[in-house]
Order: structure tokens, then C-alpha cells, then sequence
């Protein structure tokens, strides 16, 4: 009996190894053949986006878009078309996979049906041996589990193949994305070039349209305060009929006869009676003659801006302790108070040409100039009246008169000026009092009009921008002391407001007002109030 048993046992497992085998060879055989298939259809259609996108751009070189398209609209439409095939291409690609599987599973179901008639015929004794031995699972499971785990491994290839895909087409879709926006940018910035070229054309020939027409019988005396040479006309009785033939002559006829010159300037005759002047070798930005007028015409803004360059060009540093001009434009966080006045003048003076109101007329430190440039560079929606709350010239020199004259007013603005002549100060947003607690929001800033430099609160997360108290005031921590009856003052700036300085330089200790330490010669307060139309 157990010789028979171990000969059935020795033949079943030799029988199962080799159905096991050759499935395995075909399973591997066959699927294979199909991902090689399902690949190269893939790649076919990667090759032709390719020539699609390639055929973009050769029309965007020979031809320019029409109708507000560009490359990328062009791209996406070629790619629109294109879509449907590719949906085709990939549904038969796995109807076919579907079909080989189908294919496998009856090829399996009729394994399946041989191995389980062999089993049939063996005696149901040799079956319960085989049980008692271990393999409690039966041949067709065996099959069906290896069968399974074949299908899943191969279907998690496929997606992992794709996903890969996907991702390299969004990569190479955006690195073509930057790749337009780059180019699209230097088209603009040549465009605006051109256009900025042309438009300076044009402005000056409008400009001198009246000293071009020698038909006006009230031509006088013309200066270009542009930088061009000047144009004389010498005026007589009558009105001029016409001009010579010759291009090279100068000299025109009147009614009676007499003749007009004017002086000859070099230039080059264009198309349309256009003339393009050449520049003298002298450069000034306004004659002699005109001087003072030309001072009579700038706003009071545009005189501080022209003291501030003569000041810079003559001495590049304000005092030897400070940085010097150049170094404070380069700092990272410094703001131009004359720039920031200069934009809201011109924005002011579109809507109120007529604007003629005179800010901190009580100051004895500001001029009409400092007084327009500090006005502007506040931060108020609505411009305001300045109304003076506190002068040592005409208050008493200490904390407590401060206090009692300029606590609870609102908005402030202190200014004082040490005995080295700068200009400087404090704007408070917030009003103040002596709680001995910080208080205020970001839009406080400190200023040097000396220096033309207003430096920022930068901690918008601390909100330590002002502190007060009986015997102090502060603006940050040490950005600002004002202390014992402003007889020991010192700033210190970078702690709460800066404008790039590192935090332990002796620029950033002399800065704000020369020194480390100071007492100011005059201290002036201002507040705020509506302005009277």
C-alpha cells in the first residue's frame, strides 16, 4: 500500500510542476509580446506630438498669429485634434490586452479541466493521503492563485507606465510655457522701447511746430530748454507769403518786400516736412536768460529735488560719519521722500491744478520746499491741514509740557533740527500718552529730509512702533529715545526700523542724526486737522 501511494504521490507532483512550467512560459511569452506592442503604440504617438509641436513652431517664425493667437492657443488646438486619435489608439491597445487575458483565463479553464479529470480518477484514498500530507489546497487552486497574482503585478506595470508618461508630458508642456513667457517678455520690452523712441519724436516735434512755421506773422524769439539749440527769427512788417525752392536757403518774402532770416541750425530733411534737430555740445537744462523764471515755474518739490542733486554732486557724504549718498540709494528698504512727493504732487495736481495750500507755515526750521516734500510723503488718503501743537521756542523745554500739549490729538509729526543742521524726525500714527505700553500700527516711519532718506517700520509682527511715558518717549526700542527733557537723546535704528543696515554698524547708530547720541537745538510737533477748501 505505501509503495502505490508514494508512486501516485511521486507522479502528481510531477505532472503539476510541469503544467506549472509551461503556464509560467506562456504566461510570460504572451504578455510580453503585448507590452512590446502596447509601447510602441505609445511612443508612435509621443513621435507625433512631437512633429505637431515642431509644425508650431515653424509657423509661429513664418507667420505671425492672427486674431489674438499665440503659440500656446496654436499648441492646444493642435493638440485638441490629435486627442481623439490617441483616445482611439489607447482603447484598442487595451481591448487587445482584454482579449489576450480572456485568452489566458480559457487557456487556464481548459488546464484546469485536464488536471481535475486526473484528479477524478484517482482513488479517493490517495486524495485523503494528499490531504493528510500538507497540500490542502488542490491543484486548480494553485493555478488559479498563481493566475491572479500574474494579472496584478501586470496591471500595476501598466499604470506605473503611464503615470510616468503623464508626468513627463506636464514637465516638457511647462518647461515650453516658460520658455514663451521668457520670449514674450523681450518682444515687449523691445516694443516698448520703440514706441517710447517714437512717442519723444513726436513730442518735440509738436513742441516745435510754431518755431517750424514760418507762415505766422507773431513768431518771436524761441528757447529749447530741452537740451536742443536755440532758433532766432528776425521779425518785420507784413505777412509772409511763401518760402524759396532751394531746401538751403533761409530767407523768406513778405508783402513788402523786405526780406526775413532766421539762424541756421543743422539738420536732416526727412519725409512729411519732418525735421530732427541735432544736439548742442553744451548740454544745460535751461539758458542763462531764463533762469529765474524757470526757477519761478518749478513746483516747490521739483526746487528741493534740484538743491538736493547740487548738494549730492558737490559732496557725496553729508558729514563724515554718515553713509554716503550713493550707499543710502542701494539700501534695500530706504524710500526717496522726494520721489514719493514728486509721484503724489503730479497725481495731485491732475484732479487740483489750482492747489496752492502751504503746509507747516509755522515751522521754523522747514522751508516751502522741505515743508511740500514732508506733506507728501504722509501716509493720508485725504491731504490734510497742519495745525503746530508744540515749539520749544515758544512752550517750555520738557516731557511733561509735551504731554500735556500733544497727548490724545490724534496723528502727529516731530520734527526737530540738532546743531550739525540735519533735519529730522518721527511720524505717529496713533496718538499719544504715557501708559508706558507699545502702541501704534506700520504706517509710523522715521525721516531725515537731510538725507532724503525715510526709513520704515520693518517688525509688522511686533507692533512696537511707539511707547510713552512721563520721563520718555520712544519710537521702536532704541530706534528713537527722546528722554530727561530732551537733554539726553540718543537713535539707534535697525532694532524696529531700518533700511538694511546691520544692526551693530556705526552707520546704523549715525543715520538718523548724525551721532549717537544728540541734543536737538529746535523741537517742533504738528498735528492734523481737515483742511478748509
Amino acid at each position: 500500500m505505501t509503495e502505490s501511494t508514494d508512486q501516485l504521490l511521486h507522479q502528481i507532483t510531477l505532472l503539476v510542476e510541469e503544467g506549472l512550467k509551461s503556464i509560467q512560459e506562456n504566461m510570460e511569452n504572451y504578455m510580453n509580446t503585448n507590452l512590446n506592442q502596447i509601447i510602441r503604440k505609445l511612443n508612435d504617438l509621443d513621435s507625433k506630438v512631437q512633429k505637431l509641436d515642431k509644425r508650431v513652431m515653424k509657423l509661429e517664425k513664418n507667420k505671425q498669429p492672427q486674431n489674438g493667437m499665440n503659440s500656446r492657443n496654436l499648441k492646444n488646438q493642435g493638440l485638441q485634434q490629435i486627442q481623439p486619435l490617441n483616445n482611439i489608439m489607447r482603447n484598442k491597445s487595451f481591448q487587445n490586452q482584454k482579449k489576450d487575458q480572456n485568452s489566458l483565463q480559457q487557456g487556464y479553464e481548459n488546464e484546469e479541466k485536464e488536471i481535475s479529470q486526473f484528479w477524478s480518477e484517482i482513488d479517493p484514498e490517495s486524495q485523503n493521503i494528499v490531504h493528510e500530507l500538507g497540500s490542502q489546497s488542490a491543484p486548480e487552486n494553485m493555478v488559479l492563485e498563481e493566475m491572479n497574482s500574474f494579472n496584478t503585478n501586470n496591471n500595476k506595470n501598466m499604470d506605473n507606465y503611464l503615470f510616468n508618461k503623464k508626468n513627463q508630458k506636464k514637465e516638457e508642456e511647462e518647461e515650453e510655457e516658460e520658455e514663451e513667457e521668457q520670449k514674450e517678455k523681450t518682444d515687449r520690452s523691445k516694443m516698448n522701447l520703440k514706441s517710447n523712441k517714437q512717442s519723444q519724436k513726436t513730442k518735440y516735434l509738436k513742441k516745435n511746430k510754431n518755431s517750424n512755421n514760418l507762415e505766422d506773422p507773431n513768431l518771436a524769439d524761441v528757447e529749447e530748454s530741452d537740451g536742443f539749440q536755440t532758433e532766432k527769427t528776425i521779425k518785420n512788417k507784413g505777412n509772409i507769403l511763401n518760402l524759396d525752392d532751394n531746401n538751403n536757403s533761409h530767407v523768406s518774402r513778405s508783402e513788402n518786400g523786405n526780406k526775413k532770416t532766421k539762424k541756421i541750425i543743422t539738420r536732416k530733411k526727412k519725409r512729411y516736412n519732418e525735421t530732427q534737430y541735432s544736439t548742442p555740445k553744451t548740454k544745460t537744462p535751461y539758458s542763462s536768460k531764463s533762469k529765474k523764471h524757470f526757477q519761478l515755474q518749478q513746483t516747490p518739490v521739483q526746487r528741493a529735488k534740484r538743491m538736493f542733486t547740487e548738494k549730492s554732486q558737490k559732496t557725496p557724504f553729508l558729514s563724515p560719519k554718515t553713509p554716503s549718498f550713493e550707499t543710502i540709494r542701494k539700501l534695500p528698504f530706504a524710500i526717496s521722500m522726494i520721489g514719493e512727493a514728486e509721484k503724489r504732487e503730479r497725481e495731485l495736481l491732475k484732479f487740483n491744478p489750482n492747489f496752492n495750500y502751504k503746509p507747516f507755515e509755522e515751522s521754523d526750521i522747514l522751508d516751502e520746499a522741505l515743508a511740500m516734500v514732508l506733506y507728501l510723503a504722509i501716509p493720508f488718503k485725504v491731504l490734510p491741514q497742519t495745525v503746530l501743537l508744540y515749539s520749544d521756542l515758544k512752550n517750555e523745554r520738557s516731557l511733561q509740557e509735551f504731554h500735556s500739549l500733544v497727548d490724545n490729538k490724534g496723528a502727529t509729526i516731530i520734527i526737530m533740527r540738532n546743531e550739525e543742521g540735519f533735519i529730522f524726525g518721527g511720524f505717529a500714527s496713533s496718538k499719544w500718552n504715557t501708559d508706558q505700553v507699545y502702541f501704534g500700527n506700520s504706517k509710523c516711519f522715521l525721516f531725515n529730509l537731510s538725507l532724503d532718506t525715510k526709513i520704515p517700520y520693518l517688525k509688522k509682527n511686533q507692533k512696537k512702533c511707539l511707547w510713552g511715558s512721563q520721563s520718555a518717549i520712544k519710537f521702536g526700542t532704541t530706534d528713537l529715545v527722546l528722554q530727561q527733557d530732551f537733554q539726553n537723546c540718543y537713535s539707534h535704528i535697525e532694532s524696529c526700523y531700518g533700511v538694511g543696515l546691520s544692526r551693530n554698524s556705526i552707520e546704523a547708530k549715525t543715520l538718523l542724526t548724525g551721532e549717537d547720541h544728540f541734543i536737538p537745538e529746535i523741537i517742533e510737533v504738528f498735528g492734523f486737522a481737515k483742511l478748509e477748501n
